[in-house]
């Protein structure tokens, strides 16, 4: 099986950007153990001047994704989410986006080939057959590991803002 990482495509130049996050959401409440702290409908607001390119998949503060990807991901795997409405208070432009609760797994690996870094997934950290994973590694804790079948089903939606990066399995 083949696996890739996502992450968002840093080529767009106005996604959200929510403010303030942190100030109402800890960072440790986004995992199995405590999402039940956070309400199921948030909240969060963007301050940009300039119309918001709303993608479907924005990495940070947490991961977040639109709709149309939240469900592509509830076919796959059970997995928990949040929802949070994305308000831009200067155009009153706002979306909904879907927080991603799920376990962190210790499965990726970065390794310099000729000078050029790779992803590698280590599959013997993987206990089952999944769908989606999420990385435990700090530089790829806001995107998601998932298998050809749905990286097939996102691209046959023609989401936007999502970077895609094959994996090597080792």
């Amino acid at each position: 099986m083949e696996y890739f990482y996502i992450c968002q495509d840093k080529r767009y130049k106005n996604p959200p950007r929510i403010q303030n996050f942190y100030d109402q959401f800890y960072p440790n409440l986004f995992c199995p153990e405590h999402h039940d702290k956070i309400k199921d409908k948030n909240v969060v607001y963007a301050n940009s001047r300039q119309p918001v390119e709303f993608i479907d998949l924005i990495s940070g503060p947490v991961l977040l994704v639109s709709e149309a990807m939240y469900q592509v991901l509830l076919a796959y795997e059970d997995i928990t989410f949040k929802m949070f409405f994305i308000l831009n208070v200067f155009t009153g432009q706002g979306e909904v986006y879907y927080a991603v609760i799920m376990e962190k797994t210790d499965c990726l690996r970065t390794e310099k080939i000729n000078g050029e870094k790779r992803l590698i997934l280590k599959k013997e950290k993987i206990k089952e057959e999944k769908s989606l994973l999420k990385a435990n590694k700090e530089e790829f804790r806001n995107g998601l590991i998932i298998n050809m079948m749905v990286a097939e089903s996102l691209l046959r939606r023609r989401l936007k803002g999502i970077c895609y990066q094959r994996l090597e399995v080792e």
